[in-house]
């Protein structure tokens, strides 16, 4: 068990800027990491065991199985991410578009289909798989426009044009 007097030691801040610091060089965005977090220290006990216990055969296939949820688990949530990131590069596009379309014509396009063939080649999803497409959602506003997708990360991505950056509903 995890006391507070250990949360507050230097050895419990150093395993905290290691995960930190892990997740920042695997480009991690700071949300997933309580998930990160979480994942080290059930591999952690998982290992704890086998190091204990090396013959036990039954151990071993555990901690293989274990093993195996925790790949795919992380294969998930990196696809995930990379996924988020695609409709994010692909909203800054259309919204690249959208600029450049009302510098042309003094007013932001009624819909994203106007921004054809002009401005993009065609209109994108902002996240297509094989079997999922999933379309950008715009909206123009008296001071601007809106444009957002809904994340594979179960969040919604706003863009407003007034505020001129992306944010993130829960």
């Amino acid at each position: 068990m995890v006391t507070t007097a250990w949360l507050r030691s230097p050895r419990a801040s150093l395993v905290s800027a290691s995960v930190v610091l892990g997740a920042a060089a695997l480009g991690l965005p700071l949300q997933t990491l309580p998930l990160a977090a979480l994942l080290v220290v059930v591999w952690f006990l998982a290992l704890l065991p086998a190091l204990v216990m090396r013959r036990w055969p039954r151990v071993r296939t555990r901690l293989a199985r274990i093993g195996i949820w925790l790949a795919c688990t992380v294969a998930i949530g990196a696809t995930a991410i990379a996924q988020d990131r695609a409709a994010r590069d692909t909203g800054d596009t259309v919204v690249t578009a959208c600029e450049a379309y009302r510098k042309r014509t003094a007013a932001y396009p009624r819909t994203l289909a106007d921004l054809v063939p002009t401005e993009l080649p065609a209109v994108p999803d902002a996240l297509a798989l094989p079997l999922v497409r999933r379309a950008f959602r715009y909206r123009t506003t008296t001071d601007g426009f809106e444009l957002d997708y809904p994340s594979p990360l179960m969040t919604l991505h706003l863009y407003t044009s007034a505020a001129g950056r992306w944010q993130a509903l829960d």
